[in-house]
């Protein structure tokens, strides 16, 4: 698995000219996403985007446990440990001199996609952090039309 650092801040599109910083997403192997009300818009490139209505998007949230051999981020809950040559009941595998305990950390991973095309991964390292930006999506979501539409919940 290859995996890269994402990074969620506010700001804005030169596509659209609006005073208002909104949650962007700067993707680190796809398209970057601007959350404005209503519509993600979808930043390929300069000249390639799309805008996604909100409702299109479907999501899925769930808890992974994952060996993590790349350090073990600050806010983070590790729930257990295994070897790197482990035997076939998880135990220590004595063959290797070497052979050292690697972390199984508790992590949290969001899907978002949608039948235009939208199909982004992201994991979180804190899956606390990903459940309260859960909510706030659904009552962003559900303001726009009295009731929510997009299943945001974590599995």
């Amino acid at each position: 698995m290859d995996r890269q650092k994402v990074t969620f801040s506010l700001g804005g599109s030169d596509l659209i000219q609006w005073e208002e910083k909104v949650p962007h997403i700067r993707n680190a192997k796809g398209g970057d996403l601007f959350l404005y009300p209503g519509f993600i818009e979808y930043r390929a490139a300069r000249e390639a985007f799309s805008v996604i209505d909100f409702h299109d998007v479907k999501s899925n949230a769930a808890l992974v446990k994952f060996q993590e051999e790349q350090g073990v981020p600050q806010d983070s809950k590790v729930i257990g440990q295994t070897w790197a040559k482990a035997n076939k009941d998880g135990s220590r595998d004595k063959r290797f001199a070497n052979n050292y305990q690697i972390p199984i950390v508790l992590y949290a991973s969001l899907s978002l996609k949608s039948d235009t095309g939208l199909w982004e991964e992201f994991q979180f390292s804190n899956p606390e952090r990903l459940q309260l930006f859960l909510q706030d999506w659904a009552k962003f979501v559900a303001s726009f039309d009295g009731g929510p539409r997009a299943a945001l919940r974590p599995q």
